[in-house]
């Protein structure tokens, strides 16, 4: 969980490293999330952020 004091990150435009420090992205999943974006163009939607492999359930 975000603390009160840190910046949002919006996974539309966030770099590979901004990415990395939320809980459970590492290397390979922003990976993923960014190729996802270069494909696709980004995501409109929640469930267009869980169709990439890893996140959801």
């Amino acid at each position: 969980m975000k603390s009160p004091g840190e910046p949002k990150i919006n996974v539309k435009n966030a770099s590979k490293g901004e990415l990395m420090r939320l809980p459970g992205i590492g290397n390979k999943l922003s990976n993923k999330i960014i190729a996802y974006r270069s494909i696709y163009g980004g995501f409109t939607t929640m469930d267009d952020l869980q169709s990439v492999k890893g996140i959801g359930v």
